[in-house]
């Protein structure tokens, strides 16, 4: 009984497309979020403390994720920036150079203290 339900789950994901198109609902949902943290960002030090942040996870995942086809996780960070760059836009927060220099700054700082250590 179990493995009927197993094989059943599968064919119907795969009639979803959900197997192939992982990339795209993991980069929409991350897109979102961004969106979302760019709302909640009242001011300018709060915008490039999430940035920094999020920078610093997406130094830790590329690094993690370095011996995969890394374009994937590349699409996902730049998912996340234009997400946030949107919702700073509307919020009015912060330099947007600034913002995406802090962000990919910190990604390759953080990608070469986790090489390192």
């Amino acid at each position: 009984m179990y493995g009927e339900l197993t094989i059943i789950k599968w064919e119907l994901k795969d009639k979803m497309g959900l197997v192939e198109s992982w990339v795209q609902i993991y980069s929409a949902f991350i897109f979102v979020l961004g969106l979302l943290l760019g709302f909640l960002a009242k001011n300018s030090i709060s915008a490039y403390i999430i940035v920094l942040i999020a920078g610093i996870i997406l130094g830790r995942t590329l690094f993690l994720m370095r011996r995969s086809p890394a374009f994937v996780y590349y699409f996902m960070g730049v998912s996340f920036i234009i997400g946030f760059l949107i919702g700073g836009v509307l919020m009015g927060v912060g330099n947007y150079i600034a913002i995406i220099l802090v962000y990919y700054v910190s990604a390759i700082v953080s990608y070469k203290i986790n090489k390192h250590v």
